[in-house]
């Protein structure tokens, strides 16, 4: 998976050069090799064998006076099919084993439960054959997402269809989720929706069985979309469920979703002073596996945290924090030393806030969520968040944060690190440093550089440690000996 962010964000993922974007296969179902015999403008004698499902033995040829021996069509171990019954070629014009399926006899695979790939339309559900040809999956065509069950194929087809989706950031099914923010409710949580495709897409956006809004993004436009904030999430006090927390946007076009949290910088000449923006990771790219990279508590009440995000009921997500994850505040199933296993339903959030956990005077507050490991049963949707933090930790002023993180999946070894190149309005344009964290998912993962960056870490002991570069404005490559986080 590739992402390219270009956001005001002060956490970003950075898209990574090596990565192991997630793959899929799928079988056709086919095996069996057709031979094709060809005449000779010279005397031939062929010597043919009996015949069963097309297959044919040449024993062989006389061409020209001498004999050639032609290996046989149907090589020993070739599986075709005669009606239902599996035949096994023994490679000398017979078979030596003969069995009737239960079900089907697939060409080249043999006794199946179904055909791979063969789907049937059960009203507005894909019931197809999976590519092991021993059971079925089950897919939804959503019409909201314009897309049906094709009664001649058994598949659900439209531009939203799954298999028209890859695991990018584009797609057609997202969930916006608001997090905890201090800004006054007078400015707005919106989501921005990107429509680059040569049709008008029609977005609809729900919560839970609500739906709040609908509208019409023309191709090659863009269209905001503010959204009431969720007071529970939108608090900074303990973790929590919040059912049906999430909003969900569906869309009949491919699209690229970024939320803003706020949307305003300034309304008349009140400033909203922490705002922040995420691009969206839409369901098609969810994965069960993901390291949060976030910040510590600031000031001792002003958290770090992350919110989970399930697509299906009956989620089940297994939260294990790292070494400096372990100071939270509980809730929602969640204990205080970070640990636990939430199930969520269809829209369901889980935001987990750090607590106050001290350390040395005048230092930043050992509680950090950074390295936590979340999993799950199902795909999920994970966005990191603090409600307002400074960034380094002795400089003002605080700042809300979010960013979705990408799965293990997309992550890699390699990173480019640039510097990000500012214009502030009404003056020049400069070089900002920015802080870097590399989080491991590995134990014994070293890290090195290149050009080399002095002073810059480079080991990691256990899965979920990190380590932090102070203020730089260089760019650089880091290799990692595993996958790694960088933020």
């Amino acid at each position: 998976m590739r992402f390219e962010i270009a956001l005001p964000s002060v956490l970003v993922l950075l898209a990574a050069c090596g990565g192991d974007d997630p793959a899929s296969s799928a079988s056709d179902g086919t095996g069996v090799t057709t031979v094709t015999a060809t005449e000779s403008t010279t005397s031939t004698t062929q010597s043919t064998a009996p015949t069963t499902s097309g297959v044919v033995t040449d024993t062989g040829t006389s061409t020209g006076g001498a004999d050639t021996t032609i290996p046989p069509i149907c090589p020993d171990g070739t599986i075709v099919c005669e009606g239902n019954v599996k035949k096994v070629c023994d490679g000398m014009g017979g078979f030596f084993e003969e069995t009737l399926c239960d079900d089907v006899c697939v060409e080249g695979l043999g006794c199946l439960l179904c055909n791979p790939g063969e789907g049937v339309c059960d009203g507005d559900v894909a019931h197809v054959c999976n590519d092991a040809g021993d059971g079925y999956v089950d897919t939804y065509c959503d019409e909201v997402q314009g897309v049906t069950c094709d009664p001649d194929s058994g598949h659900c087809v439209g531009a939203c269809a799954p298999a028209n989706l890859g695991t990018s950031y584009i797609g057609c099914d997202y969930y916006p989720t608001v997090t905890t923010n201090r800004v006054d409710n007078i400015y707005h949580f919106a989501v921005v929706v990107s429509n680059t495709t040569d049709e008008s897409a029609h977005v609809t956006i729900t919560r839970g069985a609500m739906t709040v809004t609908e509208a019409d993004v023309p191709s090659q436009s863009v269209e905001v979309i503010t959204l009431p904030w969720v007071a529970e999430l939108k608090d900074y006090w303990d973790s929590k469920v919040v059912p049906d927390g999430a909003y969900r946007v569906r869309s009949t076009q491919p699209i690229t979703l970024y939320q803003y949290s706020p949307l305003e910088y300034v309304i008349g000449d009140e400033y909203s002073m922490t705002n922040d923006a995420s691009l969206l990771v839409p369901v098609n790219a969810w994965s069960a596996d993901y390291w949060v990279a976030i910040r510590n508590t600031h000031g001792g009440w002003n958290p770090g945290g992350y919110a989970v995000v399930a697509s299906q009921d009956g989620t089940q997500v297994t939260v294990t924090p790292s070494a400096t994850g372990k100071i939270v505040n509980p809730g929602g199933g969640i204990a205080a030393d970070g640990t636990g296993v939430v199930t969520l339903d269809e829209g369901d959030v889980l935001q987990v806030l750090s607590g106050h956990g001290g350390g040395e005077p005048g230092m930043p507050d050992i509680a950090d969520l950074t390295g936590t490991h979340v999993t799950a049963d199902k795909p999920v949707h994970v966005i990191a968040t603090h409600f307002c933090t400074y960034i380094p930790f002795d400089v003002e002023a605080c700042d809300h944060l979010e960013e979705s993180m990408l799965p293990y999946e997309s992550l890699a070894r390699e990173y480019l690190v640039t510097t990000p190149f500012v214009k502030p309005l009404n003056q020049e344009p400069f070089i900002k440093p920015r802080m870097v964290r590399v989080i491991a998912t590995e134990a014994g993962t070293t890290i090195s550089y290149e050009p080399p960056q002095d002073g810059a870490p480079t080991t990691l002991a256990n899965p979920g440690d990190y380590f932090e570069i102070a203020a730089t404005d260089k760019d650089f490559m880091i290799t990692a000996s595993a996958k790694v986080v960088v933020a």
